[in-house]
């Protein structure tokens, strides 16, 4: 997103006022374009916009300020003068999580195959790694989960899905339906994809 604030002069100038500005921190918001206020725009003033910048962490709201270098010019009233910092912040739009697809509704025949994608909906601060495993009733298990080995999601790799593999177990039972569920687990050292299931 963009934001958009004005900037004039209290009086009518002698000489044109160059006024350079600053971003407090670039990962969230641009530096703007220097501008120049003069005789026909000083009270009328300048619109500065400021663009977000995005990226795929949740890490909340971010404060940072647009600040101005001390005024350039030939009028030695403005010459050196410096503007109050404008206060921004950059709203963050991430949210940690996992999305597993299809998280309900699978059926997977007995000696079949089906498969599950796991991902995370942000980048995570740290590399998670996803543990599977299936939640037993009172029977014998019906299916089995590959990989048996835990999944690893980096800050580099986060947003490429991972396949899980589900296995009907063969038998010679006629039993029809048997329900069965299993579950995704992370452990990382980013808290917002500490224990998340």
């Amino acid at each position: 997103g963009s934001a958009t604030f004005n900037v004039k002069l209290s009086s009518q100038p002698r000489a044109n006022v160059l006024l350079r500005m600053e971003s407090t921190d670039i990962t969230e918001g641009t530096r703007p374009n220097p501008i120049t206020l003069g005789a026909t725009n000083w009270s009328k003033g300048v619109n500065v916009s400021i663009k977000g910048l995005n990226d795929f962490i949740d890490d909340g709201d971010q404060n940072y300020q647009i600040t101005f270098a001390p005024a350039e010019s030939n009028d030695l009233s403005y010459r050196g003068r410096v503007a109050e910092s404008v206060a921004l912040i950059n709203q963050d739009d991430d949210t940690a999580g996992l999305l597993v697809t299809p998280a309900s509704g699978l059926i997977v025949n007995e000696a079949g195959i089906k498969t599950v994608t796991v991902k995370l909906t942000s980048q995570p601060l740290s590399n998670v790694t996803i543990s599977t495993f299936v939640v037993e009733g009172e029977e014998d298990a019906r299916v089995k989960v590959n990989p048996v080995a835990p999944l690893i999601f980096t800050p580099a790799n986060w947003n490429a899905a991972k396949v899980i593999t589900i296995e009907g177990i063969q038998d010679d039972f006629v039993e029809g339906l048997e329900p069965f569920s299993f579950a995704v687990e992370t452990e990382s050292e980013d808290p917002n994809y500490s224990g998340l299931s």
